[in-house]
């Protein structure tokens, strides 16, 4: 080969590589059954994969099974799984009895034990793994620093994963294990202002035994978020089939007297995925625990580089317009692991497929006369950038330009030389 194809194949793959990113690899850990944010949250996340932003690899229910009707919430978590054709999820549970809802009725077991309606096959917590053991070998299988865990409820887990010792999945104590695997945890907290309060997630239902030992001991960076009260969601989801397990769960939660709930959860997993693109963050100061953990509240005079306020940048985008980002992910139909439209969708292995594509010599222009994302050839439905809309003609993104024109450099490079 020739010294400016070279060069010029070097420069093709060092574009690709630059507009290609990792999809964030997700542990979302929630008490779902509290509140309905969680089933609004569970949708956003899966849609966020759907367009190739995000890879879920496990699913936690963080709530011990054996008060109210907590035993049906890892069959809310599958039926969710299952609508969003990603039915083979890793789910763990909380077989404790240490902190959980005992509240929780207003949805757990209408939606859990309806599995004819919904189409999932876990019937209770009995029916799934310790939610340690999950975590554990879930971690173990991952890359270092890449894993980004979600928790929308109590973070009960963590503690205990925290304190876990080596078993099959990994050599590792677990303190060590987190800080190998987890890149950083994103809690949907609550006490971020300066003024001590009481939580939900962090001090309540037993969790204020435990919250302060896990903030002094966890070894990597953690977000809390938890803004979201003003930023109201759901009301769109009446419009969506019958058999979404997501509306039911804010149809018999909200009731008759309210059209919408708060997002709280949903915006931790959309700072979770998409960073800082409609978030600031207030990276001096610290999260303070006092009175045995029921008060919380942000220290900005004391700073611990490892803790890091997340709040709503009103400068970057409106609450309305927030609200409609939430409101059309969590009202798209589900299209499963294959991306269907969105920013820039891309496989895990897309920078791969791409090589592969232009190595083989294919002629660029097959993929743009595809219909639906399965039309594109195999070799090549991978490639990040192209937005691909159901029953239209896709159309290539920006960076779907660029790497057009690294592939005619080197075409020239070659005919020149």
């Amino acid at each position: 080969m020739k010294i400016p194809t070279i060069i010029g194949t070097i420069l093709l793959m060092f574009i690709c590589r630059s507009l290609s990113a990792d999809p964030v690899r997700v542990i979302f850990d929630t008490d779902i059954g509290s509140d309905c944010d969680d089933a609004g949250a569970m949708a956003v996340l899966h849609k966020l994969a759907d367009r190739g932003e995000a890879r879920i690899l496990a699913t936690i229910f963080s709530s011990r099974g054996d008060v109210g009707d907590n035993r049906f919430g890892p069959a809310v978590v599958d039926a969710i799984n299952t609508w969003y054709r990603r039915p083979n999820l890793p789910i763990g549970a909380n077989k404790g009895h240490d902190v959980g809802d005992p509240g929780a009725r207003r949805y757990l077991r209408q939606v859990g034990a309806d599995q004819r309606r919904f189409g999932h096959d876990i019937k209770t917590t009995d029916d799934v793994p310790d939610m340690i053991d999950v975590y554990r070998q879930v971690l173990a299988g991952q890359p270092n620093k890449k894993v980004v865990i979600v928790t929308v409820g109590h973070p009960i887990a963590l503690y205990h994963l925290l304190r876990s010792g080596p078993d099959d999945h990994s050599p590792l104590p677990g303190k060590e294990l987190v800080r190998h695997k987890v890149r950083c945890w994103v809690a949907m907290g609550g006490g971020n202002d300066t003024r001590p309060s009481s939580p939900w997630n962090l001090a309540h239902n037993g969790m204020a035994n435990y919250i302060g030992q896990l903030l002094e001991q966890w070894p990597v960076d953690y977000f809390n978020s938890g803004d979201g009260a003003d930023i109201q969601t759901g009301r769109e989801l009446p419009a969506t089939p019958a058999d979404n397990p997501v509306r039911e769960c804010y149809r018999l939660w909200l009731g008759k007297t309210q059209d919408s709930r708060s997002s709280w959860d949903e915006l931790a997993v959309l700072f979770a995925v998409r960073g800082e693109r409609y978030f600031k963050v207030d990276a001096h100061g610290s999260t303070k625990v006092t009175d045995g953990g029921n008060k919380i509240y942000w220290d900005p005079s004391h700073d611990n580089p490892l803790h890091h306020r997340v709040m709503i940048d009103t400068d970057k985008i409106g609450k309305r317009a927030l609200e409609k980002v939430i409101a059309r992910l969590m009202t798209e139909p589900p299209t499963g692991p294959e991306p269907n439209d969105g920013d820039d969708t891309y496989t895990e292995n897309g920078q791969e497929d791409f090589l592969q594509f232009f190595r083989r010599g294919s002629r660029f222009g097959e993929p743009l006369l595809a219909k639906t994302w399965n039309d594109i050839p195999g070799d090549f439905s991978g490639v990040k950038g192209y937005v691909v809309e159901w029953n239209t003609k896709p159309v290539p993104s920006p960076s779907s330009f660029v790497c057009l024109l690294g592939m005619g450099l080197v075409w020239l490079l070659r005919r020149r030389w």
